[in-house]
């Protein structure tokens, strides 16, 4: 009960981020590229019970290899993927100026 609550409060928190996902470099999102929502968040957390089913994630790490887009029970339900991040540094002046900047080109995940 103690990670699952884990899960939903850092998950919220810290933007799909929890402690693990943040060393990682990884970060739940919608799969639209939305802001997760509470509720996407709660129902992936949930079903890491059925994914873990019937021992060692079995379930959850069969969905996930079958799956074109890597996702386990959870995030199916709950329209989610997990990504990894990049973390960029904010964009210069320069870089907008010159015409050189592409907000997305940092963010292959939104830009495809």
């Amino acid at each position: 009960m103690i990670s699952v609550g884990y899960g939903i409060v850092c998950e919220w928190r810290w933007r799909g981020q929890t402690i693990g996902k943040r060393m990682l470099r990884l970060r739940v999102m919608d799969r639209q590229g939305l802001r997760l929502q509470p509720s996407q968040i709660v129902i992936r957390n949930l079903l890491r019970f059925a994914d873990g089913m019937p021992a060692f994630y079995l379930l959850g790490g069969v969905t996930s290899l079958i799956n074109r887009h890597g996702q386990r029970l959870g995030d199916i339900a709950a329209n989610t993927v997990v990504v990894r991040t990049e973390e960029l540094p904010p964009p210069g002046l320069s870089q907008v100026s010159k015409g050189r900047f592409n907000s997305l080109a940092g963010y292959p995940h939104l830009a495809a």
